[in-house]
């Protein structure tokens, strides 16, 4: 959830009680008339903007002044006296107009409505408006839809306060609250306000702002209306990344090492999991390439899934299935290991030998079992016969033998030494001793 702050444009709490004086004495001109086209593309890719726009000098006798305009709600957000030029404009949809007068101009200020803007002539001009859209890059929330709230400066005693949501695709009301806390909020573009009215806010989900307000304030008289200024906001959705395992493919392979590799969305976080337990992480390249090569498989089918995440928590997953198949042309044999003597042995001190048979390939190491098998501990020999101390109660021995290049090891089957106290020589000699008379 998204926490923002909205301002008003200076004290309105004067405006309700001066507002029927002021309806006799200040002639409203005519407004101007906004674009009746909303500008959909970017004019400005970046916000703030520095707009700066192209105007036709005017008589000597009259005075111009330039003003920037939120079309969400009429709330003239910029005014220059000398050009049409507006720096540091915030993201949002704006137009721009000119507005001529021989005298002076009244409420063409910053956080006034331009439906306000008059002189004391009631004859105040206005040029064609120009549609701007400047947009942002930035996204306030990441995922759709979202919530966020608000905080609007304090509304006076006698005004009714509105929130409302513009959606700038189309620059109508998407949702009103008496809170300023909207959800449920879908991607897009989005502009924030508070509206403070004398009376109920009758304007509906739909409907534009902009026509709304300016009707209140010019055929209204007395019961104007103030908006705060807009805030901008950008919901952006959460799109998926691609992911695809493109090698190995669903086939058979040789290797028991085989890399894995595949495309995703360019920078995307790849996990690739294997059987066994194991697991490699990568990032995809900028080109949208990715590989592992730290994955070890056994003959068999195998299942490789690959899961690409965003910095959004959002994630795709890929699935490949392929064959490991046996280069080896004789494979390992384990063959059987026997112990050479008797069992059992002595269950305090013993010694003896194994050895392996029936093999087939050399032996590449020994390992020792005391957990019945379950887990096996390498021991550091080639020969095909092992020598040992002080065996425990069934533990186990094995030979590990690989047959060549392309060969899969095989395991011996295991041989188990069993001890027993019953099985321990008992010293008996003992030295006589002498008797004398």
């Amino acid at each position: 959830m998204k926490n923002r702050i909205i301002y008003m444009a200076g004290p309105i709490g004067w405006v309700w009680a001066l507002a029927l004086l002021l309806c006799h004495t200040l002639a409203f001109a005519d407004v101007p008339t906004p674009p009746t086209t909303l500008p959909i593309t970017c004019d400005y890719a970046t916000a703030p903007a520095n707009v700066v726009l192209t105007s036709t000098p005017v008589a000597a006798s009259v005075t111009a002044s330039y003003l920037l305009v939120d079309m969400t709600s009429g709330r003239i957000v910029s005014v220059n006296p000398a050009t049409a030029s507006f720096s540091n404009t915030p993201a949002g949809v704006y137009y721009a107009v000119a507005a001529y007068t021989s005298t002076t101009l009244v409420n063409a200020t910053v956080g006034k409505l331009v439906s306000e803007v008059s002189d004391a002539t009631g004859c105040v001009m206005w040029s064609q408006s120009v549609g701007i859209r400047v947009c942002s890059t930035t996204c306030d929330a990441t995922t759709a839809p979202t919530s966020f709230t608000f905080t609007a400066s304090t509304p006076p005693a006698s005004a009714t306060t509105t929130y409302v949501l513009i959606n700038l695709a189309t620059n109508t009301i998407a949702a009103i609250s008496s809170t300023p806390t909207f959800s449920g909020v879908a991607a897009g573009d989005y502009e924030a306000m508070a509206v403070y009215t004398p009376g109920s806010f009758t304007a509906g989900v739909g409907a534009s702002l902009y026509a709304y307000l300016n009707n209140i304030t010019v055929n209204a008289c007395g019961t104007g209306a103030v908006v705060s200024n807009g805030l901008f906001f950008k919901v952006c959705a959460s799109v998926p990344p691609t992911i695809a395992i493109t090698s190995p493919a669903n086939t058979t392979t040789t290797s028991t090492n085989p890399p894995i590799s595949g495309t995703a969305t360019p920078l995307a976080s790849v996990t690739v999991n294997a059987p066994g337990g194991q697991q490699c992480i990568t990032t995809a390249s900028a080109a949208g390439s990715w590989t592992c090569t730290s994955l070890t498989f056994t003959v068999g089918s195998q299942t490789v899934t690959a899961v690409a995440s965003n910095t959004a928590g959002v994630s795709t997953t890929a699935t490949t299935t392929f064959t490991v198949v046996s280069s080896c042309a004789n494979p390992s044999v384990g063959g059987l290991v026997a112990f050479l003597g008797t069992l059992p042995l002595c269950n305090t001190t013993n010694a003896g030998n194994v050895t392996l048979s029936g093999n087939t390939g050399a032996v590449v190491k020994w390992q020792t079992s005391t957990d019945g098998g379950t887990t096996f501990t390498d021991i550091t020999s080639t020969a095909t016969g092992l020598s040992f101390t002080n065996a425990a109660n069934n533990q186990q021995y094995r030979a590990v033998v690989n047959n060549g290049v392309g060969c899969a090891n095989a395991n011996s089957t295991p041989v188990t030494i069993t001890t027993s106290a019953a099985n321990c020589t008992v010293n008996c000699l003992v030295t006589p001793g002498v008797i004398t008379k």
